[in-house]
């Protein structure tokens, strides 16, 4: 051909296609399209309605675009590639394998964010600079009014923002315990309850663990004082070793008023200590024997020489 044919755009994101949503360029997978980057003439899959393919395949910012290569050996392609030549056809129309369910709202647009390339055809007049035909998993073509189904049951942007922005209305203790001053009529906002609510739950959560480590912290000192109770009682007679776990069982208050009322033993010693012990100077067999056991005991005790002196076999 003498002149030179330009590139087609084939998806523009930024265009609002024909059914009234935008396909996102990145999101759409050339894979089975570059092994067999059919020309069809109108969307008629058929092998007679094939006029060329597709060259140097493109993915450009915002766009999908490509090079035709028509099969001017077929009398119907050479005509057509003389109409794109002279400029009387312009239009192109990608035919996409899709599913509902990868249609997005970002901001105000109907997105599909995920489909795949089936093929591209050559248009006389596009409904617009972004027309498409929808295929379905079956590769089959889905007429308008099937889309237009699939479509309508799709939310509205306005229908998503309502379903976030519900309204509750509360009672007047709940509005208090919340710390919502202000209450519309229609209700609160759920958004605002929710962080409300998650606000109290971490601040109860907050408490909890502060009240725990404070019992805890309670617990480990009387648990301390109660051993060290259990300890003296031991010590001073009061208790004897297997004792100790029948007292470690009780509570403190109620340990320490049974161990107060349990007198402690005394030893020998500290009970002759406690009498006074006599002097070894001046000590006879006479004085001796004038002093009570217990001081004789205490004079045993402290003065073993003196003792064994006065008692030694004569």
């Amino acid at each position: 051909m003498s002149k030179k044919i330009n590139r087609f755009v084939v998806n523009d994101q930024e265009q609002k296609n024909s059914y009234g949503f935008y396909v996102l360029t990145s999101g759409i997978s050339l894979v089975r399209f570059e092994k067999n980057p059919v020309m069809l003439d109108g969307h008629f899959v058929s092998n007679h309605a094939v006029i060329g393919k597709w060259l140097n395949i493109q993915k450009e910012n915002n766009l999908l675009t490509m090079l035709p290569e028509f099969d001017t050996a077929d009398e119907v392609s050479n005509k057509i590639a003389g109409k794109v030549e002279r400029g009387f056809i312009k239009g192109c129309s990608m035919g996409i394998i899709w599913h509902p369910d990868d249609l997005e709202w970002i901001g105000d647009k109907l997105v599909l964010t995920k489909c795949e390339l089936y093929e591209v055809s050559i248009v006389a007049v596009p409904s617009n600079q972004n027309t498409i035909h929808l295929y379905n998993s079956e590769l089959q073509l889905l007429k308008d009014d099937e889309v237009q189904a699939q479509l309508s049951l799709i939310p509205t942007e306005f229908e998503n923002e309502t379903d976030n922005m519900k309204k509750i209305v509360l009672s007047l203790a709940v509005l208090q315990a919340l710390s919502i001053e202000e209450a519309p009529t229609e209700g609160v906002d759920a958004n605002i309850i929710e962080a409300k609510v998650l606000g109290l739950s971490n601040q109860l959560t907050a408490v909890t663990a502060q009240l725990k480590a404070f019992k805890d912290k309670e617990a480990q000192e009387a648990q301390a004082a109660k051993l060290a109770l259990i300890d003296q009682a031991e010590k001073a007679g009061k208790i004897k070793k297997e004792q100790r776990e029948t007292f470690l069982g009780l509570d403190y208050d109620i340990a320490k008023n049974i161990l107060d009322g349990i007198p402690g033993s005394t030893s020998l010693a500290a009970q002759i200590q406690n009498k006074g012990i006599p002097d070894a100077v001046g000590m006879t067999d006479e004085k001796f024997q004038t002093l009570s056991l217990d001081e004789q005991l205490a004079f045993k005790a402290n003065h073993p020489d003196a003792y064994q002196k006065m008692f030694k076999t004569k």
